[in-house]
């Protein structure tokens, strides 16, 4: 039981890292950042 835990946990850790690297490959990052600035904008109404 404990070992298929560990290897489960593992394996999770080892595809987010895997997931996060590509999307800062892909430059989604960017599209984050694009609609986090948009969005203060519009709170504070200049957008």
């Amino acid at each position: 039981m404990n070992k298929t835990k560990n290897f489960l946990t593992i394996g999770c850790l080892t595809l987010a890292a895997l997931l996060i690297g590509l999307g800062l490959a892909d430059g989604g990052y960017q599209d984050v950042l694009n609609k986090a600035v948009f969005l203060c904008y519009e709170c504070i109404g200049i957008g």
